[in-house]
C-alpha cells in the first residue's frame, strides 16, 4: 500500500503558503482507508473460518463411536486449521502494516494543519483560507482513520460473548469512598471505577465513554482546531474535541467483582503501592512529587493536579490478578482544611476483556443509545 509515498514533508517556517493543502492528504486517505477495510474484512473472514474448524474439531471429537467416514473427515477439517490460522497472521500482519502508513499520514497531515491555521486560516488569500478549511476537514477524517486503525474492535464473537455481561445498571453508592491503607486515609474514586470497569454497574456514557453524536463530531472537530490557541476556539469546540479524544480501552473485571469488591481491590491495590513507596506514607509520596509552577502567569492546572502515580501491582481476587492503579492528590496540600490525602482516579485489569471505544459505540447503536 503506497498510501504515504507522495505526501508533503513536514512544513517549516518557510514553506509557501498553498491554496490546496488537503489534496495530498486527501488522496492518501482515500487510499489508506480502502487498506484498512480490506484488511479487517480478511481478518474477520479468515478468523471465522479458524472458528467454524475449532467448532467442528470439538463437537466431533466429543464423539466417541465415530464412524469410519466421520473420522475421516474429522482429520481433514483438523488439517485445514494451520493454513486457516495462517491467513488470520498474515491479516494481522496487513493490518499491521496500513497502521503504520495510517500513523504516518496522520502525522504529516496534523502537521500541515498546524501550520495553515496558525499561517493562513485567517491572513491568507480566500483562495488559501478556502484551502485551510478542506485540509482541516481531511484532518478530522485522518485523525478517525487513525484512532479506528489503532484500536481495533473486537471480533464479532468476542462482543457477542462481552455484551450480555454489562448490565447497565449504574452504580448509585458513594461517588468516592474513603478507606484506611497502611494506617492513613486514602480515597477510591468509585464513580469512575465502576462506571468504566465494573460490568455490573458499567455505563455506555457518563465516565466510560462519549455518546455517539459527540464522539465522532469530537474527532472532526479536533482535526479542525489543531494548532489553534484558546482565544481561537470556541468553548463547543473545545468541549467537542475532548470527547472525541476519549478512546481509551474499558478494561472490565471478571463477572464476579460488584462496586463492593472493586474497593477492596483497590484499597490491596493501594496498599501494594504504599508498600513500595515506604517509609513514607503514600500521600506524602506524593507531595514529594510536586513541582512549583515558574514565574509568570498562573498554569491553567495547578502544580498538584498534574501529580501522577501509576503501577502495575498484584492484588488477591482470589485468584491472584494484575492490576494497574493511578493515583493523584485530591486537594492542594497547602491549602487546609480539607487535608489532602492520596485518590485512587484509575483502576483496571491488566488481563481479561477488553472494549475500545468502537465497540462501547458498536454496542451502544446496537441498544439504541
Amino acid at each position: 500500500m503506497a498510501a504515504v509515498g507522495g505526501l508533503p514533508a513536514a512544513p517549516s517556517a518557510g514553506s509557501p503558503l498553498n491554496d490546496a493543502p488537503e489534496t495530498p492528504f486527501q488522496n492518501s486517505l482515500r487510499i489508506a482507508k480502502a487498506a484498512g477495510s480490506a484488511a479487517s474484512s480478511w481478518h474477520e473472514a479468515a478468523a471465522q473460518v479458524v472458528s467454524l474448524i475449532e467448532n467442528y474439531d470439538r463437537e466431533m471429537t466429543a464423539i466417541s463411536n465415530r464412524t469410519g467416514d466421520e473420522a475421516a473427515e474429522l482429520v481433514r477439517i483438523q488439517a485445514l486449521k494451520a493454513p486457516a490460522q495462517t491467513q488470520v497472521t498474515n491479516a494481522e500482519a496487513l493490518r499491521d502494516a496500513v497502521g503504520v502508513q495510517v500513523k504516518t499520514l496522520a502525522t504529516r497531515c496534523n502537521a500541515w494543519t498546524v501550520w495553515a491555521n496558525q499561517r493562513q486560516r485567517n491572513t491568507g488569500t480566500t483562495a488559501q483560507q478556502d484551502g485551510t478549511k478542506r485540509l482541516q476537514t481531511v484532518n478530522g477524517f485522518v485523525k478517525s482513520l487513525d484512532l479506528e486503525t489503532g484500536s481495533a474492535p473486537q471480533a464479532r464473537k468476542d462482543l457477542i460473548r462481552v455484551a450480555p455481561s454489562l448490565e447497565k445498571i449504574g452504580y448509585t453508592g458513594p461517588p468516592t469512598e474513603t478507606v484506611t491503607v497502611g494506617g492513613t486515609d486514602v480515597v477510591i474514586d468509585m464513580t469512575h471505577i465502576t462506571d468504566r470497569h465494573v460490568r455490573g454497574t458499567y455505563m455506555f456514557q457518563g465516565e466510560s465513554s462519549p455518546t455517539v453524536a459527540e464522539h465522532d463530531i469530537g474527532i472532526l472537530t479536533a482535526g479542525k482546531v489543531v494548532g489553534l490557541s484558546g482565544s481561537d476556539k470556541s468553548t463547543g469546540e473545545v468541549t467537542l474535541a475532548e470527547q472525541g479524544g476519549r478512546n481509551k480501552a474499558n478494561s472490565f473485571f471478571p463477572t464476579s467483582v460488584d462496586a463492593a469488591k472493586a474497593k477492596d481491590l483497590a484499597a490491596q491495590a493501594m496498599l501494594a503501592v504504599n508498600t513500595m513507596k515506604n517509609p513514607k506514607p503514600l500521600v506524602e509520596h506524593l507531595k514529594t512529587l510536586i513541582v512549583p509552577a515558574p514565574p509568570g502567569p498562573p498554569p491553567l492546572r495547578p502544580p498538584w493536579e498534574k501529580v501522577w502515580v501509576q503501577e502495575a501491582v498484584t492484588v488477591s481476587l482470589p485468584p491472584d490478578l494484575s492490576v494497574t492503579i493511578g493515583i493523584a492528590l485530591t486537594s492542594d496540600p497547602a491549602v487546609s482544611p480539607p487535608p489532602a490525602h492520596a485518590k485512587a482516579r484509575m483502576f483496571y485489569p491488566n488481563n481479561g476483556d477488553k472494549l475500545s471505544t468502537p465497540d462501547v459505540l458498536v454496542l451502544s447503536r446496537a441498544l439504541g443509545m
